[in-house]
């Protein structure tokens, strides 16, 4: 991966959409600007659904409170990884909930019969991390996840995407600078169509080795205090 500024950003969209100078097109955040920053985050969630955790993972961590049951997720959260909590000194990974287990999962305790919580995704993005049980004591709890995109402001700022795909983000951006100056953009739109079929493909081959494997839920359930002691 090499790193791509604004800057250069700009002179590729240009070139692509035969723009080669400033004119009704301007160098401005609310102009070209604004076309590539939106390229950018539609290239995140591709980049994301197709290579997942092997192109971008960052983790949160944060300490619940007795009693507590909704957490705020990473203002930054595209994509939800997984969460682990420590029980005891011991890690567990944290399953998911259903809403019509609400009632059920709300009445059981975390520290009794081996049980820990479950979670439960709530609101918009990034919305809020649920508990149930709520947690009965101070726990630390660290989330994985996909960052969204990082946009661009100043010219020195720079993206880095795998193999290339900033090559995305110029024909993105030169079609919205075509589609303002109402000239003809089928030739970008069908180049732009093959990317992201090029990149749905590497999404169900990116490890042509070993696939991943179904995740086995009960060995992961089974998983709980109860079985340490």
């Amino acid at each position: 991966m090499a790193a791509v500024t604004l800057t250069t950003l700009r002179t590729r969209a240009r070139e692509r959409a035969d723009m080669p100078v400033a004119g009704f097109i301007q160098d401005t955040a609310t102009s070209i600007d604004a076309f590539i920053n939106e390229g950018v985050q539609k290239l995140q969630e591709l980049l994301v659904k197709a290579y997942g955790e092997s192109f971008v993972e960052t983790v949160a961590t944060f300490n619940t409170v007795a009693g507590t049951t909704d957490y705020n997720l990473p203002t930054d959260m595209l994509a939800f990884y997984g969460a682990d909590i420590t029980i005891g000194g011991i890690k567990f990974t944290l399953l998911p909930y259903n809403n019509a287990e609400r009632n059920i999962r709300a009445n059981q305790l975390i520290d009794y019969a081996g049980q820990t919580p479950r979670y439960r995704l709530v609101g918009m993005a990034p919305g809020v991390i649920r508990f149930a049980p709520a947690p009965s004591a101070v726990y630390a709890v660290r989330v994985q996840y996909a960052p969204s995109a990082t946009l661009l402001v100043n010219t020195s700022d720079a993206v880095n995407f795998p193999n290339g795909w900033e090559r995305y983000v110029v024909v993105y951006a030169a079609i919205q600078m075509k589609l303002k100056q109402e000239d003809d953009v089928r030739p970008l739109a069908a180049l732009l169509d093959a990317m992201e079929t090029e990149l749905r493909d590497i999404a169900q081959r990116r490890n042509a080795d070993q696939p991943h494997s179904v995740v086995d839920i009960e060995s992961v359930d089974e998983d709980s205090p109860i079985n340490y002691f």
